[in-house]
C-alpha cells in the first residue's frame, strides 16, 4: 500500500491528498516517462486525482508544473498550436491543399507552426518534399541525416516523426539507438558513415573535413553533397521552428527521442 501512495503521490503530486491508491500504479509510472507537455502534465494529474478516488475543488493545472519536473521536462504549453480550418486565410487553405495533396497527405507537426506564414510554408514544404522524398542520396540515407540532426537540435517531433521510418527505410535499430543516445555508432555500411560523419560534421563543427567532402563526392557526387548539405540545414530550420514553437511531439510516438541530461545556456 506504501508503494502505491507514493506512486500517487509522483503523479500528481498531491502529498496530503492520496490516501488510497486503488488502479494499478504503473500506469502512472509508465506514462510520467513520456509526459510531453504541460497538458498531458494535467491529464496526468487528473488521472492520478481519479484514481485516489478523490475530487479536489481546485485547478488541477496547480499540479502541472511538478509533474513536469518529475518528469524532466519543461513546464511548456504549444505556443502556435493549429488554427482551425474554419479559420484558415485563402492563403493558408492554398497552403494546406498543396501539403495534403502531396504525399505526406496531411499538415503534420512541422507546418502547423509555419502556417502562420503561409508563403514560408509553402516554399519550405515544397523544399522538403523533394528533400525527403527525392534527394540525390536516398530516402535510407536522407532519414539517417534527419536523425542526426534531429538529435543535435533536441527535437521530439522530427525524432518521432523520422526513427521509425529509418528502421522502416532499413537503418539498424543499433544505429538508431546510439545516435538517439548522442553516440557514436557502428556502422556496417559505409555510405551510411560518411553521411553521418558528414551531417555531424556539418552540424558540430560548422564546417566539413576535406577527407568527409571527398567521400560523399565520390560516392555520391556534388550533387549528393548538396542534396545532403540541403538536408541538415533545412530540418535546421524545422528544428528551430519547432524548437521555438514549443510544438509537441506525438503523444502516441512509438519511438521517442531519449532525454538526455545535456546543459543547456544559462
Amino acid at each position: 500500500m506504501r508503494d502505491r501512495v507514493a506512486i500517487a503521490m509522483l503523479a500528481a503530486k498531491a502529498v496530503a491528498l492520496c490516501e488510497i491508491f486503488w488502479a494499478p500504479p504503473l500506469r502512472f509510472h509508465s506514462r510520467l516517462r513520456w509526459v510531453w507537455s504541460y497538458t498531458e502534465a494535467i491529464e496526468v494529474s487528473s488521472e492520478a486525482f481519479r484514481a485516489c478516488h478523490y475530487s479536489p475543488h481546485t485547478d488541477l493545472s496547480e499540479f502541472a508544473p511538478s509533474i513536469c519536473s518529475l518528469t524532466n521536462f519543461p513546464m511548456t504549453e504549444d505556443r502556435l498550436p493549429a488554427i482551425p480550418e474554419s479559420q484558415w486565410s485563402a492563403a493558408q487553405c492554398a497552403c494546406a491543399d498543396e501539403i495534403i495533396r502531396g504525399p505526406r497527405g496531411a499538415v503534420i507537426e512541422p507546418f502547423i507552426p509555419l502556417l502562420r506564414s503561409p508563403e514560408l510554408c509553402t516554399h519550405a514544404q515544397r523544399m522538403g518534399e523533394y528533400l525527403r522524398y527525392r534527394s540525390a542520396i536516398g530516402l535510407r540515407l536522407s532519414e539517417l541525416a534527419i536523425l542526426v540532426t534531429a538529435r543535435h537540435w533536441a527535437q521530439e517531433v522530427e525524432w518521432a516523426i523520422h526513427a521509425p521510418i529509418a528502421a522502416r527505410e532499413g537503418i539498424d535499430a543499433a544505429v538508431i539507438d546510439a545516435i538517439g543516445n548522442n553516440q557514436i555508432p557502428e556502422f556496417a555500411q559505409l555510405d551510411e558513415q560518411m553521411v553521418f560523419e558528414f551531417a555531424k560534421q556539418s552540424l558540430v563543427d560548422k564546417r566539413v573535413s576535406d577527407a568527409t567532402w571527398a567521400a560523399v563526392c565520390s560516392n555520391f557526387g556534388e550533387h549528393g553533397a548538396v542534396d545532403l548539405l540541403g538536408i541538415v540545414g533545412y530540418y535546421t530550420m524545422l528544428a528551430v521552428v519547432m524548437n521555438g514553437a514549443r510544438t509537441p511531439a506525438p503523444r502516441a510516438a512509438s519511438m521517442p527521442l531519449p532525454q538526455l541530461d545535456i546543459p543547456l545556456r544559462p
